[in-house]
């Protein structure tokens, strides 16, 4: 019987990369032209890439080698981490002024939307702003200023909701994260 052990550490990439090697091992466990009730656990010949780098070849999958290891090195992630403060001031006009910062790697697109929504009396505001950037990320933390302005009334002191969506896309792949976070407003700065 073969034995198969695939090590790496990366999250979700590493899950997915698992469940391919699963995939591909079992399509390649059947001799070609058998029926399942026909199956063996041979493998007589396959090539196994990740990030496009041969891991193992067909010599791995002979009839004299009963397992193997490889150590395998993923290309690293594209990131964005977005930070708000989270104290923001509302100017005279009503708007709301978010500062915080982000920082990214890898990636050579980055932007991140906010919606906010404060409840003032018996009503809802909300505001909508967004950042987009195409920035040769270094993984620095970035100062960010952003103004928001109610849609549908004016912003006042008090806690607001901040929804955050982020993206960042390189080379290799995109990075989407969410989050909330309680936003305290300060009236008159």
């Amino acid at each position: 019987m073969a034995r198969w052990l695939v090590t790496a550490i990366a999250g979700e990439r590493t899950r997915r990369l698992l469940a391919s090697l699963l995939l591909l091992l079992a399509a390649i466990a059947l001799p070609a032209g058998t029926a399942p009730a026909e199956s063996t656990d041979e493998a007589y010949s396959a090539t196994i890439k990740v990030d496009n780098v041969q891991v193992a070849g067909p010599s791995d999958f002979n009839q004299n080698v009963a397992g193997f290891e490889r150590s395998v090195t993923l290309t690293p992630q594209t990131t964005l981490k977005v930070t708000l403060d989270p104290r923001a001031n509302v100017d005279k006009s009503g708007a709301v002024w978010l500062t915080g910062t982000y920082s990214c790697s890898l990636a050579s697109r980055i932007g991140f939307d906010i919606q906010l929504s404060e409840n003032v009396g018996r009503f809802t505001v909300n505001g909508y702003g967004s950042l987009n950037d195409e920035n040769s990320c270094d993984g620095s933390a970035i100062p960010f200023k952003l103004p928001i302005s109610g849609y549908d009334g004016k912003f006042a002191g008090g806690k607001a909701t901040a929804l955050v969506a982020t993206d960042a896309c390189g080379d290799a792949a995109c990075d989407n994260t969410y989050f909330q976070q309680t936003i305290q407003l300060a009236k008159g700065r």
